[in-house]
């Protein structure tokens, strides 16, 4: 990837953010970070499912649903400091409860409750 790419990929990273002080702002590009990662990471899931697209027709649509809404993560910084950390983490919780209720106990996604139900507490906590 060059360079200009690099750069205007990380260009909005701030968006949302300039008029809080820095040590919120920080916190808050940290959160449009991780939300732009899911969002990527859910486009790819969503483009392999169309491979697939007459058994896991269901996938593509959660998938796409589930990038719009990452995606949409930095927009609620206009309501408050908190907002996109906890949409993020109600995001995430509900899509790991939607996932297994499509696709069963069987892929073992269950148990990303176990590994992930301590890691967005130091991101939604007050900076204040």
């Amino acid at each position: 990837m060059s360079g200009g790419a690099v750069l205007r990929l990380l260009s909005g990273i701030g968006s949302g953010t300039e008029r809080y002080p820095e040590k919120v702002a920080r916190r808050l590009r940290t959160i449009n970070i991780g939300s732009r990662i899911a969002a990527a990471f859910h486009a790819f899931f969503a483009v392999v499912s169309l491979f697939y697209f007459a058994r896991f027709w269901w996938l593509v649509i959660a998938h796409t649903v589930a990038t719009l809404l990452f995606a949409c993560v930095p927009l609620l910084h206009r309501l408050g400091p908190q907002a996109g950390g906890v949409a993020t983490l109600v995001l995430f919780y509900l899509e790991i409860i939607a996932y297994v209720y499509l696709v069963g106990t069987g892929a073992g996604i269950q148990f990303t409750f176990c590994s992930a139900w301590r890691s967005p507490w130091p991101i939604s906590a007050s900076s204040t």
